[in-house]
């Protein structure tokens, strides 16, 4: 969300649109959508892996190479390079589904709850400070030109002071990880704890070997069952769709605030800058006493949302089988990004065509996104109490 405030600006900046302001939604559904794309390319497979070999080694690979993707996207002179960052920071992002399988391991059903309660709280003050940073650290040349002005390099690069402060939060967040977080794997935990507690020598007949030979008794893990295997559960796949529905209109919605935020009045906009988006986005601002209502309720409903995953993310664990819980998290991770993958080339494309065509007042977006939401409230009425 760090590049949400400046995101239209970036898109114009690079000339691709060709100075037609209404084209900018095509070009910043592109680079909203291929971040979630990239990431349901890898986030099941880092799922898989980590239910052989360990939770932590997976868990780490994200925010290093975060760090690095979004200090790539500040440096980025060209749309198709940033296209290229972007995804990288998706394929970086696949292991968001490890994050919940630990969180899964590292509780049981007499806290489980308590502690995915947690993640709406994580999530939202995320959702307060990417924003922040991302708007208020925008261009600082010209928001501060006595102090960045001096410097050709953030002329050339507006947007990299933005992108260094979210580097940094990742970067801090795989040195946390890398001291803070235990490996969770069932089979690696009991075998650390084996090797730790059993003697040098043992007359166990099934380990003991030859002189000099070496033999892994275990292996890494008892294989998790193959994905058709997982979707014969019909729990399971009704829960899944349901986050896919989830997912899309919660995405669409993200997408089109910015969006509509930033174009400018006479189109159909806000005409806000960038600053004043980080600042609506992280909830404070100053606007006109009818906008602030509205965005009031807009960051209620926001809410809301949140804890709607919050329950999808338990019913996930509730279904998944025991010995495949990081393969389960890392599909419904898939599905997930899958659909936010989509749903920011759609809803961006036909925000803009509809102020191009004028067709419902220019609100045909939010009419298609009405029926959607409503077919995701049925299918959601099928999953069992």
């Amino acid at each position: 969300m760090v590049i949400y405030p400046f995101i239209t600006r970036a898109v114009r900046r690079t000339g691709i649109t060709g100075g037609d302001e209404k084209r900018t939604g095509y070009y910043a559904g592109i680079l909203e959508s291929i971040f979630f794309l990239a990431e349901s390319l890898t986030v099941y497979h880092m799922g898989r892996v980590s239910d052989l070999y360990g939770r932590k080694p997976i868990l780490l690979i994200g925010p290093l190479g975060l760090s690095l993707a979004m200090l790539s996207f500040g440096l980025s002179q060209s749309f198709w390079g940033m296209v290229v960052t972007r995804a990288a920071m998706g394929v970086f992002n696949g292991n968001i589904g490890v994050s919940k399988t630990i969180m899964a391991e590292s509780t049981d059903e007499t806290n489980r709850a308590d502690a995915f309660t947690l993640m709406p709280i994580v999530w939202t003050t995320g959702s307060t400070l990417g924003p922040t940073i991302g708007g208020v650290l925008a261009d600082p040349a010209a928001r501060w030109p006595h102090i960045f002005g001096k410097f050709a390099f953030f002329q050339r690069n507006p947007w990299f002071l933005s992108c260094f402060a979210a580097g940094f939060f990742a970067f801090s967040a795989f040195l946390l990880s890398l001291w803070g977080i235990k490996e969770t794997l069932p089979n690696k935990v009991k075998r650390q704890h084996n090797s730790e507690s059993e003697p040098l020598l043992s007359n166990d007949p099934e380990t003991s070997q030859t002189y000099g030979s070496v033999e892994n008794r275990e292996g890494p893990s008892e294989r998790p069952p193959t994905t058709r295997a997982l979707l014969t559960d019909s729990k399971l796949r009704i829960t899944l769709l349901s986050m896919a529905f989830l997912a899309f209109t919660d995405m669409s919605y993200q997408v089109l605030i910015p969006l509509i935020y930033t174009t400018s009045i006479p189109v159909g906009g806000l005409g806000l800058s960038p600053y004043q988006v980080g600042l609506i986005l992280a909830h404070v601002g100053e606007v006109t006493p009818l906008i602030w209502a509205l965005l009031i309720f807009q960051l209620f409903v926001s809410t809301v949302i949140v804890t709607a995953f919050n329950a999808m993310h338990l019913l996930v664990v509730i279904n998944a089988p025991p010995n495949s819980l990081g393969s389960v998290n890392g599909l419904a991770q898939m599905i997930s990004s899958g659909t936010r993958g989509l749903a920011p080339v759609f809803a961006s494309s036909l925000y803009s065509h509809s102020l191009e065509s004028q067709i419902a007042g220019g609100h045909l977006v939010e009419i298609v996104l009405i029926g959607v939401t409503i077919i995701g409230i049925y299918c959601i009425s099928w999953l069992p109490h």
